[in-house]
């Protein structure tokens, strides 16, 4: 008799933990702010392994654009690599210095956004494009703005945000 009822309590725990564990992973999945990585499919881990093969550490994340976006460090610069879910890698990203930026884009910056300061640089290559692609970083006191510049200064994409409004 009694172990009848030790079978129905044993089933519920193993129930509850093993649905449980697939829950957390589905919230995870689809949240990008997530501090729990996604499950990145093997496809897409081993792409990150063929084109980055010295990169031991990544931190993942789902986007949500559904592609997977593997953060990492290589030789002191911080990348941002993006992946499809089959595992085609889309475009890369990584913070350069401001003499690798063309002066032409330098240039563009000071005239067109006087008052503004550079706060991030970086260099993006995309996979169906021979070029690259520049993006600035610059604000002021009311604003946030990224630009996207071809090598010739040619603004590509902008984008602006209000800045945050500070505790007192």
């Amino acid at each position: 008799m009694r172990k009848l009822t030790v079978l129905p309590l044993l089933c519920s725990l193993v129930v509850l933990v093993l649905g449980g564990s697939g829950v957390a992973q589905e919230t995870t999945a689809k949240n990008p702010q997530s501090t729990k990585p996604p499950a990145v499919p093997a496809g897409v881990a081993q792409a990150m392994r063929v084109k980055f093969p010295a990169v031991k550490t990544v931190e993942w994340k789902l986007k949500n654009d559904k592609n997977y976006e593997a953060e990492f460090s290589l030789k002191g610069i911080d990348y941002a690599v993006k992946f499809d879910g089959s595992g085609r890698w889309l475009e890369s990203e990584y913070a350069i210095p401001r003499s690798a930026v063309p002066k032409a884009v330098l240039d563009a910056i000071a005239a067109k956004f006087k008052g503004h300061r550079i706060t991030e640089m970086q260099r993006l290559e995309r996979w169906n494009d021979s070029h690259p692609v520049f993006e600035l970083h610059v604000e002021n006191a009311k604003e946030i703005v990224k630009i996207q510049f071809g090598a010739d200064a040619a603004i590509l994409s902008q984008s602006s945000k209000p800045q945050p409004i500070k505790a007192k």
